[in-house]
């Protein structure tokens, strides 16, 4: 919390100093979660490294986040934007970063083009997946981890045509972003290059969006340099079975798309919310699947409850062989295999109650049951061997204070 009242009064003192209109936000996460399954870890953003469950029963930091957010109307036509957020990252502690970094040109009201760090546009709570109050629900859908680009250096081109009752949205994007995952075998940096287009209708209490995006995707680390220097020393050998992997791991110039649907209804007393999204990968560094989910909740004035049901299914079909041969390289390129291998196959239902204390702030309680079958890892990190290949049902426990300011 101090480090994020430094933040706020750094980014105060420089617009005072440059003597520049500024308008000032904020927003943030206190959750407490617990996790009472031993065997792995649930994580609230793909880059944490640790969650709870294995690493620790019960944690604050899992899901907490803090962001600040300075705004800059230099003329009517252009806008600056600075946001910085704090979570927990892959190193296991919380560092500031900066989310947004944009410049935003409107030549009219209904014309807007972005240069910058800007939000991507996979998912319907995209532009803001960090600020808890804005969205019903205490943790994002579980498809939602499967996604962790957040945001991409580039631009985007977005425009409005109003008819009637009805918007129709239009957005055009394109960028590139590097991020660096947690896995059992150590760190792994991955670049993506990333081109798409969403297309949305708001008419009356219903909103529907469709999405495609393509991604180009090139991973780099000691996990995986040793892992391509381990498989050429065993292409060269003639090892069995190393030609077929080396035919099916593109590890360089990977490419990938997605494409989504989503749909929102909210007439103030209930809500009913669906995502749909597919992502398929010409290789198997990144795991092909489907999934999506469905919350429907009841509004009581200051009160509501909800439920929601997520289905998240692996898609690819391995055909990498483990390789019989007592080279170290072989252990290293088998146990890079076994780990890639691993489905995401989880079915989940969660219960939740939020109560908006103040027209800014909200206390959510959620409990998520998650079946995993055997052979699968689902969402979640750090899994033993055991959690791996039994089934395995998981209770998540969440409570949070979302506030914004």
């Amino acid at each position: 919390m101090i480090r994020y009242g430094v933040i706020l009064l750094g980014l105060q003192t420089i617009a005072a100093q440059a003597d520049v209109p500024v308008e000032f936000s904020g927003f943030a996460t206190l959750a407490y979660e617990h996790n009472g399954q031993r065997g792995a870890d649930w994580r609230n953003a793909s880059e944490e490294g640790v969650g709870v469950g294995r690493s620790t029963a019960s944690s604050g930091a899992v899901a907490s986040v803090f962001g600040v957010q300075a705004v800059s109307p230099i003329s009517e036509q252009w806008q600056a934007t600075f946001q910085v957020v704090d979570r927990e990252l892959s190193h296991d502690d919380f560092a500031p970063y900066p989310e947004w970094v944009n410049l935003r040109y409107s030549p009219s009201s209904d014309l807007h083009l972005r240069f910058g760090r800007i939000s991507n546009n996979t998912f319907l709570m995209s532009e803001s997946r960090e600020i808890g109050y804005s969205r019903m629900m205490l943790n994002l859908p579980v498809i939602y981890v499967t996604d962790p680009i957040e945001y991409i250096n580039g631009g985007d081109l977005s425009y409005d045509l109003r008819a009637g009752d009805a918007t129709y949205h239009i957005n055009l994007i394109g960028g590139q972003s590097d991020l660096k995952l947690s896995y059992a075998a150590g760190v792994v940096h991955y670049h993506f290059h990333e081109g798409g287009a969403n297309i949305g209708v708001n008419w009356r209490n219903h909103s529907w969006r469709l999405v495609y995006n393509q991604v180009t995707i090139s991973g780099s680390g000691s996990v995986l340099g040793q892992y391509q220097q381990g498989l050429s020393q065993l292409l060269s050998a003639g090892v069995p079975g190393a030609a077929t992997i080396a035919s099916n791991m593109v590890i360089d110039g990977l490419k990938a798309r997605f494409a989504g649907a989503g749909y929102t209804y909210d007439d103030g007393t209930w809500w009913l919310q669906s995502e749909l999204g597919r992502r398929d990968a010409q290789g198997q560094l990144i795991q092909s699947l489907y999934g999506g989910y469905v919350n429907l909740g009841r509004h009581w004035q200051d009160l509501a409850l909800y439920t929601q049901y997520d289905h998240i299914h692996s898609t690819t079909g391995y055909n990498l062989p483990m390789l019989n041969s007592s080279s170290p390289a072989a252990a290293i390129v088998n146990g890079v295999d076994t780990g890639l291998a691993q489905a995401q196959n989880i079915n989940a239902l969660s219960l939740g109650l939020r109560w908006d204390l103040k027209t800014n702030a909200a206390l959510k309680l959620e409990y998520t049951y998650f079946i995993k079958p055997e052979d699968a890892i689902g969402p979640f990190i750090n899994a033993s061997s055991q959690f791996v290949h039994d089934s395995a049902h998981v209770q998540l426990l969440g409570a949070a204070l979302d506030v914004i300011f």
